[in-house]
């Protein structure tokens, strides 16, 4: 689809290539190795504003969409997904 894409396996990592990389979009799992991708959510939008950040789960909750939203994702996603959606 034309994307470069970059992934990550932690918070940690997450942050770096966001910082030397400046990507428009991202896809966050909310699964993020021991972590919560809802954690990294507001660092993420901090060190880059203007990415445009979807949620991606296989555990998703109301509790958990509402505060995704509320941090700056654009949308929240529950697995199965397909990359139309």
């Amino acid at each position: 689809r034309g994307f470069d894409v970059s992934q990550a396996i932690n918070s940690n990592e997450a942050l770096e290539t966001v910082r030397s990389s400046s990507p428009e979009k991202a896809v966050l799992d909310l699964k993020l190795g021991e972590e919560s991708g809802i954690s990294i959510l507001k660092q993420l939008k901090s060190v880059a504003p203007q990415m445009e950040i979807v949620v991606l789960t296989g555990y998703g909750t109301i509790a958990t969409t509402v505060e995704a939203l509320k941090l700056g994702a654009v949308n929240y996603l529950t697995k199965p997904v397909d990359a139309d959606t």
